[in-house]
């Protein structure tokens, strides 16, 4: 959502800068994303008169101009095909900045020297005419700086992350309702009418037969032309995010934008005099403003006649009655729609409109006959509209305004501070909250119906709190409420593995637990959790566990430019078994480069041997013996993916992502992944340290090189080797090699053995005996044999 400080100030006084105001919606509530100053967006550009056309030029499509700015003469040519001697017109002088950061020069083709640039609204920032020029009033002051004539300069764009819950915000009047109750003056707004109404609906009739219509108003307004928008118009509608089309797309579109409510303007002649509001049929279609078929179904609501669809309410019409060049008469329509019926067809069309997302927050059933009058006056004013009639006004079910009241005990109690009965009462009214009735300790409020966001009365003491300042609300260092004998051990241990994975170099990630069902059912073992009603299909189901949004979080991050990405997250998983189910997960995902970059810094990648070893490290944290198996992963590379084991129970896997994967990431190298189960891991968190006695002595350490098949895995070996000597005080790989020296299908593996009293230093000739054991034990279970 846009705003500017000119039009805001249009609407309501206030004494504050952009900065500062700003800072005060962000302050109550309605966050302001950014500034924007549009006078930086074109520069040296102004308004030139085409004194002479040549249409003969070396360059086909291309005709010769000469233009003057009332002082100076310009040659320049132009593609533009409405170009015509008497034409005032946008002109980037050589030097000159046009929309996009582009800087104009002098250009020579074929021998014709081009000064400048003739310019259309794509130029100057207006988004359109893109094919032709951006034609100016004959009254307009040749040289005159465009900036100033489009209200560019000493303007400033508030552009506003707006809460689903404030659909009253996406109006211009919502937000300067805001600013009456930040300066605590009421404010109400204008409503225009039009000047030549007659008592007539022009034989319009309207139909619901849906309830998810609670109202809707057609107006009927004939003898309409069909033209460009004047300059102030296009240049508001840019200012504020929308493209202009022509006049009247660009007053219903005005219209929307200051009040809130959306409305649509159909070709009457193509319409007809019936409108019949209903669900659509079974394999009903119809052919969007956007030229593509949509195909429908019962859950999307229809504007159609007794002949045809005209339009999916409250999303985007048809182009059967389109309003284009020759439209002579419309029917404007201001309905209320239900936000469910309107979200699910936008859902179900993948249709994100500037109504549809206005519908699915709610907008204000008592408005749409204000409306229609705003919008009738201005086809008064800006399509020389000759006849208008009066609105049908179908509203069966008016909604009556909820009534709450509120005590200062309560705004006492919930905010913690005192605030004066008045100021309460004040805010309360600026912000469109009527008195109905009071006392001392209170009053009653009427909730106005473009606030269906407040139904309690914790919700008016939220408003009063949010528009006093929760900045001023001081913290009070005392309990309240019971506090709990000790932290949860599933939250102690949490904290202990963020602390402890933080410490190995990784960072937590907080990811979205919705995706995409095509990549998400990759990396489920189980049925997924499907959203009853998703916003998009992006967003349509439950993650089985953080590790492919993770990867997704890596993945950006490398594709920015970040040498090594190593993340976790510590989150729940959602599948189906038997019922909704949850389970928590510890989730690893590295990749990029393995060492900062530095003058003495091998340059090599991450691999699995990486994650591996955090895995390990842990493992050893908890004194958890982890035991590693080859296993296979449908998202994994062949051969890199090892199911993680304790007491011989699965409790998570580490792996590599399979390449195939690599596309629907925006991957260029490999990453690495761990995944363990939380709840596992927990009791050997919580089990009782004891106390172990080391040796005093010194170890003696033994080293072979076994030549193996190929195919042998070590860690088998390892595991062998472990069996064999269980009292080996460690056992690992210390060299893998293959080469001219080995046989063919055969590799060389270097197993170190270190072994170690705990009473006394053992001697050369004991170690060597338990040694050779060792090795005859491992020869023949894998047929080995010494590598001299």
């Amino acid at each position: 959502m846009r705003a500017t400080y000119k039009i805001l100030k249009e609407l309501i006084d206030f004494p504050f800068a952009p900065d500062e105001l700003a800072e005060r919606f962000t302050m109550t509530g309605s966050e302001v994303e950014k500034l924007i100053d549009p006078s930086m967006w074109i520069d040296g550009v102004i308004a030139a008169k085409i004194i002479e056309v040549d249409r003969d030029t070396p360059k086909h499509g291309l005709s010769k101009c000469t233009v003057t700015d009332g002082k100076a003469i310009f040659s320049t040519l132009s593609g533009a095909p409405d170009i015509e001697v008497g034409l005032i017109a946008p002109f980037a002088k050589p030097g000159a900045k046009i929309f996009g950061d582009i800087e104009i020069g002098i250009e020579e083709i074929n021998g014709d020297k081009s000064e400048g640039m003739l310019c259309s609204g794509v130029e100057v920032g207006l988004g359109t005419p893109k094919d032709s020029l951006l034609h100016l009033p004959d009254s307009t002051v040749l040289g005159a700086d465009i900036s100033e004539i489009l209200g560019y300069n000493n303007e400033i764009i508030f552009e506003f992350e707006i809460t689903p819950n404030r659909p009253d915000c996406y109006g211009l009047w919502g937000l300067a309702r805001e600013i009456a109750a930040i300066t605590g003056k009421p404010w109400e707004p204008i409503i225009l009418h039009p000047e030549n109404c007659i008592n007539d609906t022009g034989g319009v009739t309207v139909v619901l037969d849906t309830p998810n219509c609670p109202r809707y108003v057609g107006r009927l307004i004939e003898g309409i032309r069909v033209k460009r928008s004047p300059l102030w118009l296009m240049s508001r509608l840019s200012l504020l995010g929308m493209r202009p089309i022509n006049n009247i797309v660009d007053l219903t579109n005005y219209v929307m934008l200051l009040t809130g409510q959306p409305i649509h303007a159909f070709d009457a002649d193509k319409l007809g005099k019936t409108i019949i509001v209903r669900q659509a049929r079974e394999n009903e279609s119809i052919i969007t403003l956007d030229e593509e078929e949509r195909k429908l179904s019962s859950e999307i609501m229809m504007i159609a006649t007794p002949e045809q669809s005209v339009a999916i309410a409250g999303v985007m019409g048809g182009i059967n009655t389109e309003v284009d060049n020759d439209t002579r008469n419309i029917l404007v329509e201001v309905a209320n729609f239900s936000p469910s019926s309107v979200r699910r067809a936008k859902k179900i069309t993948e249709l994100n409109t500037e109504s549809s997302m206005r519908f699915e927050r709610g907008v204000d059933p008592q408005v749409p006959p204000i409306v229609a009058d705003i919008v009738a006056y201005y086809t008064e004013q800006l399509a020389d509209a000759q006849t208008i009639h009066t609105s049908v006004d179908e509203y069966p079910h008016p909604v009556e305004p909820d009534l709450l009241t509120l005590t200062s005990d309560k705004v006492k109690r919930l905010l913690g501070i005192n605030i004066p009965t008045d100021d309460t009462r004040r805010i309360l009214v600026c912000l469109g909250f009527d008195i109905v009735s009071q006392n001392a300790d209170g009053a009653t409020y009427e909730v106005p119906t473009f606030r269906p966001d407040v139904t309690c009365e914790a919700d008016l003491v939220e408003e009063v709190g949010r528009i006093y300042g929760l900045d001023l609300i001081e913290p009070l260092l005392r309990a309240q409420g019971p506090i709990p004998p000790n932290i949860p051990d599933e939250i102690t241990f949490d904290h202990f593995l963020q602390s402890y994975i933080a410490g190995l170099g990784f960072r937590y990630a907080f990811c979205d637990p919705l995706g995409n069902r095509s990549l998400l059912e990759i990396f489920a073992e189980k049925p997924l959790v499907e959203l009853s009603n998703p916003i998009s299909k992006d967003l349509a189901v439950m993650r089985p566990n953080p590790l492919p949004t993770l990867i997704a979080a890596v993945a950006r991050n490398l594709n920015r430019g970040f040498r090594s990405v190593r993340m976790f997250e510590i989150d729940f998983g959602y599948y189906v078994e038997n019922e909704y189910t949850e389970k928590k997960f510890v989730t690893l995902v590295c990749g990029g480069m393995r060492n900062p970059i530095g003058w003495n810094s091998i340059d090599e990648s991450i691999d699995l041997y990486d994650i591996k070893g955090v895995v390990e490290t842990i493992g050893k944290e908890l004194e958890v013996n982890f035991e590693m198996d080859m296993t296979e992963l449908p998202y994994a590379k062949p051969r890199t993916a090892l199911s993680v084991k304790i007491a011989n129970e699965k409790i998570g896997y580490i792996g590599t992502l399979n390449n195939e994967l690599w596309s629907q990431y925006d991957l260029k190298k490999d990453v690495h992944f761990a995944v363990l189960n939380f709840e596992t891991l927990l009791p050997y968190y919580l089990k009782r340290r004891k106390y172990k006695k080391f040796s005093r002595f010194p170890a003696i350490r033994r080293d072979v090189a076994l030549i193996i098949d190929e195919h042998i895995i070590a860690n088998d070996i390892i595991k062998e080797a472990k069996l064999i000597a269980p009292d080996a005080e460690e056992i690992g790989i210390f060299d893998m090699y293959r080469g001219d020296q080995i046989p063919q299908n055969k590799k060389s593996l270097g197993i170190y053995f270190t072994f170690r009293a705990l009473d006394r230093t053992l001697t050369d000739e004991e170690v060597n005996q338990k040694f050779e054991g060792i090795l005859r034990s491992l020869c023949n279970r894998f047929n080995a044999s010494i590598r001299k």
